[in-house]
């Protein structure tokens, strides 16, 4: 099994409630679980280094890479490959909650920079059509774009516990002593036959997940045949989900050759997912009461740069004077 990483002492603050970059274990960049959604791993963690979490809905471990940040076993896991960043989550669901009701993506907590509507706008209704299911509001106060978990992740294994794989998450070895050129990161591989029904009949390609989780999530006829054959996330066995890209530029913060910290205003990039937040997504009705404020999150990771900060330092001023007038106005 991968060692799992331990919580790292809180150094001086930074804007976000973060730790000084001066602790940040793999400066200029750091990953945490999200304090607001997991307040008892809210601490630093190492870049390629597997760490556990817990949330109502979902536990278990995750990684995160990011290209020329981390240990050597990231350095093999990008060599021969031109992703930039991954992020591998594998655990088991606490409810039984219906496939097409978890999102995943990104959320941001302050309005982004981006271009002209007009030149945005068309841009995202040419990804729409190619994948209907998504979910973007771009130029609200609190930006988001989400598509369906189950439709979204690179490669999706369900495996009875303890028949679950660690490939992603430890190093193998096929060379002799000390040489690297023999050491590999394996990728996960699509196994999705215990979901049942549809997916039970043959193996099914990540190709035909995909397909299959974007049609349901947008056609309603499909609703009654998803939930009879049974495409639901079941607390008895493992899941494990691989996420990665190869635009994001995390180590010089771009993408397609252009910065993208000014685009970005303050906010990190996260891993996340979370049930659906229009008021129809099922979760078992034994389980406690989902959070009628807040959308449950399954898991969100935080990725930061260190030069995110000064904006968000801009963001928390801005929030405090906001607080401090409406505390000294008049009755």
């Amino acid at each position: 099994m991968a060692a799992v990483s331990t919580a790292q002492p809180m150094a001086d603050q930074e804007p976000g409630n973060l730790p000084s970059p001066n602790a940040w274990p793999d400066y200029p960049s750091m990953v945490r679980c999200s304090p607001e959604h997991h307040p008892g791993a809210a601490q630093l963690q190492r870049f390629g280094v597997p760490f556990e979490f817990r949330s109502q809905l979902f536990e278990g471990r995750a990684v995160a890479r990011i290209r020329g940040i981390g240990s050597r076993d990231d350095a093999t896991y990008f060599r021969d490959r031109e992703r930039k960043m991954q992020c591998l989550v594998q655990g088991r669901f606490r409810r039984r909650v219906r496939c097409r009701d978890v999102v995943c993506g990104q959320e941001f907590a302050h309005s982004l920079e981006l271009p002209l509507q007009l030149v945005v706008r068309p841009v995202l209704s040419v990804i729409q059509m190619m994948q209907p299911a998504m979910q973007a509001d771009l130029f609200a106060k609190r930006p988001h774009l989400l598509t369906p978990l189950a439709a979204t992740t690179q490669t999706l294994t369900v495996a009875r516990p303890g028949q679950q794989s660690d490939r992603g998450f430890v190093t193998c070895q096929a060379g002799a002593g000390e040489d690297t050129v023999g050491v590999m990161v394996e990728d996960p591989e699509e196994d999705t036959a215990l979901l049942g029904g549809w997916f039970s009949g043959a193996a099914r390609s990540s190709q035909e997940r995909k397909n299959r989780f974007n049609a349901g999530a947008s056609a309603p006829d499909l609703d009654q045949e998803q939930a009879e054959e049974g495409e639901w996330f079941e607390p008895g066995v493992v899941y494990t989900f691989d996420f990665y890209s190869h635009v994001l530029d995390m180590q010089t913060m771009s993408a397609f050759g252009f910065d993208v910290t000014p685009i970005l205003n303050g906010n990190p990039i996260v891993c996340m997912a979370r049930l659906r937040t229009d008021g129809t997504a099922a979760v078992d009705a034994t389980a406690d009461a989902v959070s009628e404020t807040e959308p449950e999150h399954l898991w969100k990771f935080e990725i930061w740069h260190e030069r995110m900060l000064p904006r968000t330092a801009q963001h928390e001023s801005a929030a405090q004077a906001s607080t401090a007038s409406v505390q000294t106005a008049p009755a």
